[in-house]
């Protein structure tokens, strides 16, 4: 599913260690991106979206479509079917830097992987730079919700039914609806207060219980959405640091284990096609044979 959607469910509670795996794994996705991309290109502007990404049911990550067009993302089916919903321009003005708030929307020539870059080689090497620190407020403001969890107190409503309902089929369609619209007012109150805590954020205004019950995720927080880009931490440098080092390591064993495991299966399969065919044939020769003589 979209990431967005799963931050915005209402009743999210937060859990750190779930919270912390998620990002981790939106740091491995855009440090493989990277690694693949020719040198001094730059990514995509606006590629960190939680409208873009989607979360699997293994706990991977990955980008939906509609985040790299045109480019093999690393996805499977599932995301390929999944829901492709772009990111809003709400959501892209809550998560671009100030930098990339001040400057319009370039134009550049993409190459074939779908990426950015500038035919000069030191033009190119700068403006990658500069999209990687972007990149990192749009991560401060990612970790930001990861942990933070407007929609825990919007948990619609069970037990308001009509009297009645569940004994007709009147009663069954009021229970319905009235159901349909707690959903839906949950659902407001959660994106009314997301739009309030991320555009304070833009301000670097953290809520007070976020501050006193989170005083690490706080300052690292502040840290990725630093006023002076060259103060952000690269995201190679997140990957690879003291604080989620570790985490990193440890999805990146998974992921090669998760490969292995894949491999290992589709030479199984391959092998089992090819005995089940090499028997069938040893079944059907002989007939076949005698028919042709």
């Amino acid at each position: 599913m979209p990431l967005s959607r799963w931050l915005l469910r209402p009743g999210r509670v937060v859990d750190p260690k779930e919270s912390v795996w998620i990002f981790c794994e939106v740091l491995l996705l855009l440090e493989g991106l990277q690694r693949g991309m020719r040198s001094g290109a730059s990514l995509p502007r606006g590629i960190v979206r939680p409208s873009k990404l989607l979360l699997h049911s293994d706990g991977r990550i990955s980008f939906a479509p509609s985040a790299l067009p045109g480019a093999a993302n690393g996805g499977d089916a599932e995301a390929i079917t999944a829901a492709t919903v772009a990111a809003s321009s709400e959501e892209d003005a809550l998560y671009c830097s100030p930098e990339e708030a001040a400057t319009p929307m370039a134009s550049p020539a993409a190459g074939p992987s779908g990426v950015l870059g500038a035919s000069n080689p030191a033009h190119a090497a700068a403006e990658a730079a500069a999209a990687d620190k972007a990149l990192v407020f749009s991560l401060g403001m990612l970790f930001f919700e990861l942990f933070h969890a407007p929609g825990a107190a919007a948990a619609p409503a069970n037990g308001n039914a009509p009297t009645g309902a569940g004994t007709s089929a009147a009663g069954a369609d009021a229970a319905a609806a009235a159901a349909a619209t707690a959903a839906a007012t949950a659902a407001e109150q959660v994106a009314s207060a997301r739009r309030r805590a991320l555009s304070d954020l833009r301000q670097r205004i953290l809520p007070p219980s976020f501050l006193r019950h989170r005083p690490q995720e706080a300052a690292l927080t502040l840290a990725l959405l630093h006023p002076d880009p060259a103060a952000r931490p690269a995201v190679s440098e997140l990957a690879g640091g003291e604080l989620l080092g570790g985490y990193c390591e440890a999805l990146r064993a998974r992921h090669r284990q998760m490969a292995a495991a894949a491999a290992a299966e589709q030479v199984g399969c391959c092998v089992g096609v090819w005995l089940w065919g090499r028997c069938e044939t040893q079944a059907v020769a002989p007939p076949l044979f005698k028919q042709w003589q």
